[in-house]
């Protein structure tokens, strides 16, 4: 007779003639079970179709295996490449990744993180929507569940985080232009005007030009969403107007950049009148015409560090890991290497 509904590990004794014990043992690889029957018993489940409860199983030890990864949006190229350095770094302890995006919406956030409480995940690592405080994450702190924040700093939060000196990437975009290319004019493209990252840069980006007697193109420093179409209207326009083309840009991110360089393009501007690096370099900032040189932070090193971090705080240990350093890919867009010519 079919067997009806699921198949249970009583199924599997009843089909075999043991007790459900002995069934339990030998699906857990125990020692004190004779080889042949744990190899029956593993054969007979195979062939009934039995998957494990594993809800049952953390019931009964008290383990917890999954993580909860929460961020805005996981279409963010370098969010995406952070989410799979994570998972690459939970992978050594079986543990199972929960996704959910937030949208940068608070409440989303909120709703999020209050269901992760009541699954009991092992822990969270949160790339914190915009306008998160310290408030907002007490649920998880009442709840006993390790946090890691990713990126983005949460004021008056003491739990861990793990991200790149917005100073030292500005410094690096900002040393190779004027340095190396001897910009001595230039702006700060993009970048969401309250968040902290663009605040942290801008208030780098204004140092450094202080420091340096570098002229600041305020039009050409204007906030931007994280959206090529944005970044390349936004450009159009400025470039249609009465501004003053800068001697290079920084721009706050490769997909804002990414528009950018459609619109010099699009007005035949090359990169001998408008430098550009960017920061982040995933792997579009390769393909662009022209090429994108771009401050890489190595976001999947970010995102596999950061669930190291979290590991750490799992087994109580303590975190002695380093991230990589952030680097310059340096190709045409800043005039290093042949750009083609750009086509109107």
């Amino acid at each position: 007779m079919d067997q009806e509904g699921p198949v249970t590990m009583q199924t599997v004794a009843d089909a075999l003639g043991l007790s459900r014990a002995t069934v339990s043992l030998a699906l857990r690889d125990a020692s004190k079970i004779a080889e042949e029957t744990r190899l029956r018993v593993q054969a007979e489940a195979a062939r009934l179709g039995y998957i494990p409860n594993r809800n049952a199983v953390r019931l009964r030890t008290q383990q917890r295996n999954v993580i909860g990864l929460v961020v805005p949006d996981i279409t963010n190229p370098v969010v995406a490449e952070a989410a799979i350095g994570m998972q690459m770094g939970l992978e050594d302890r079986s543990m199972i990744v929960l996704l959910s995006n937030t949208f940068d919406d608070l409440t989303m956030q909120r709703h999020v993180l209050r269901q992760l409480v009541e699954e009991q995940v092992a822990g969270v690592l949160l790339l914190p929507a915009l306008g998160t405080t310290a408030v907002e994450l007490e649920r998880l702190r009442a709840a006993r569940i390790p946090v890691v924040l990713l990126n983005r700093a949460v004021p008056e939060s003491d739990l861990p985080i793990v991200h790149v000196l917005d100073a030292e990437i500005v410094g690096i975009a900002f040393e190779h232009l004027v340095v190396e290319h001897g910009a001595q004019s230039l702006g700060y493209f993009g970048g969401i005007g309250d968040a902290g990252p663009r605040i942290q840069r801008m208030e780098s980006f204004s140092r450094l030009c202080a420091a340096e007697d570098v002229r600041v193109m305020e039009a050409w420093s204007a906030p931007s969403p994280s959206s090529a179409i944005a970044a390349r209207e936004l450009a159009h326009r400025l470039l249609g107007s009465a501004e003053p083309l800068p001697d290079a840009l920084i721009v706050h991110n490769d997909i804002i950049a990414i528009g950018v360089l459609r619109a010099l393009n699009e007005f035949s501007i090359s990169p001998s009148e408008l430098r550009v690096v960017s920061i982040d370099d995933v792997e579009l900032a390769s393909i662009t015409t022209p090429s994108l040189s771009s401050v890489s932070i190595h976001p999947r090193d970010l995102g596999r560090t950061a669930g190291h971090r979290l590991l750490a705080a799992l087994s109580g240990e303590v975190f002695d890991g380093a991230l990589e350093a952030p680097s310059l890919a340096r190709r045409e867009s800043c005039g290093c290497g042949s750009a083609p010519v750009a086509v109107g």
